[in-house]
């Protein structure tokens, strides 16, 4: 076996045993931990969804001021005309 095949193996492998000690010694029954794992991403969610309405509302901002500046600048210069 080449090098490359035996880190994969070994990570797998690794892998697989993992996630069955996991199992043996979950601190709680499968449904819970899935409950848990579903309010958790459900939070996740909503605070990833406030962030986009923070992140809309800057740049509405930014939009708003930077065609005030554009406007000033059009005025001005139709004034020197």
């Amino acid at each position: 076996m080449n090098t490359a095949k035996k880190v994969s193996w070994t990570i797998a492998v690794s892998m697989a045993m993992g996630a069955i000690l996991g199992l043996l010694y979950a601190p709680c029954e499968g449904a819970r931990i899935r409950r848990k794992i579903y309010k958790l991403k459900r939070k996740l969610s909503c605070a990833d969804h406030d962030g986009m309405n923070d992140d809309r509302e800057s740049l509405e901002d930014l939009r708003d001021a930077l065609q005030n500046d554009l406007d000033m600048i059009n005025d001005r210069l139709e004034k020197q005309k």
